[in-house]
């Protein structure tokens, strides 16, 4: 069995689509994200947390403190803040190398959202192939980051360039993956894809398949859709608005609403169910 790290970048401080719950108690993300790794049925070897320092130090004190999730051994590293998800998730690669067959990149803000998404995404097809994200850009840098790598992929790119600030940071280190002969690939003609920007969810891939992961902004809380859920009408008086989805617990179900009326009703259950 493919020994495979998941490695769960995390911040404790503002961010500019925060959660008002957790803006409300900065230990809200990653215990939210732990509690569905959880209740998850997985085969993960190991889950990493890489802290970046600066954020709330109640907080960074308590994810510290982590050594578990569920029957999963967690190892929690610390380092600088800079660089985003994608410095720590290197931070991480140059900790363990070889010592894992696969990285699975998360950020705290989305968690799994079905059983067995390790499986999934190691056997994508082309895993051993390319780096699959959740979704790419223009086919040569991951717009959304999550996914998953080979560590004899990885190393061919590390350490890969990265920029300290804003959007260049994650065209860098995810393009290098395509300068040194690695694809980028994502999951969207098999999976859905939703992302959390300012205001709202909006839906990448076929939104009548199940997503891999969620943004927790869903989780038990409703949310509106923006863009990108075909087939949904706009309630009255919300101009740009698709809809309304909830996701009502990690790994059950998700509700998607148009106009007060549930219109998709998407269910992840057991593994016959989902087809996988």
């Amino acid at each position: 069995m493919a020994k495979v790290n998941y490695l769960l970048a995390c911040w404790t401080g503002r961010r500019r689509a925060d959660d008002p719950r957790a803006a409300a108690d900065r230990t809200f993300l990653v215990r939210k994200h732990l509690e569905a790794l959880g209740e998850a049925k997985h085969s993960l070897s190991q889950i990493t947390i890489i802290l970046a320092e600066g954020g709330d130090r109640k907080a960074d004190d308590y994810i510290k403190s982590i050594r578990s999730a569920g029957s999963t051994p967690v190892e929690v590293l610390v380092r600088g803040n800079e660089a985003f998800s994608y410095g720590s998730w290197s931070h991480a690669f140059e900790v363990y190398k070889r010592d894992f067959d696969y990285y699975i990149l998360v950020e705290d803000d989305y968690a799994p959202w079905c059983d067995h998404f390790d499986r999934i995404l190691v056997g994508h097809s082309g895993a051993e192939g390319a780096y699959v994200c959740s979704l790419t850009s223009m086919g040569k840098c991951a717009a959304i980051s999550n996914g998953i790598v080979s560590s004899s992929l990885w190393s061919r790119v590390h350490p890969a360039p990265i920029a300290l600030r804003g959007g260049a940071c994650q065209i860098r280190w995810t393009s290098a993956f395509s300068r040194h002969g690695v694809q980028v690939k994502d999951y969207t003609e098999e999976m859905s894809s939703p992302f959390w920007d300012v205001g709202g969810v909006k839906w990448f891939g076929e939104k009548r398949l199940p997503p891999l992961f969620v943004p927790i902004h869903m989780v038990e809380r409703e949310v509106p859709i923006q863009e990108a859920l075909v087939g949904i009408v706009a309630p009255r008086g919300s101009p740009g608005v698709d809809g309304w989805c909830t996701a009502d617990r990690f790994g059950h179900s998700m509700v998607v609403m148009s106009d007060g009326e549930e219109i998709e009703h998407l269910r992840v259950g057991h593994e016959e169910e989902k087809g996988f």
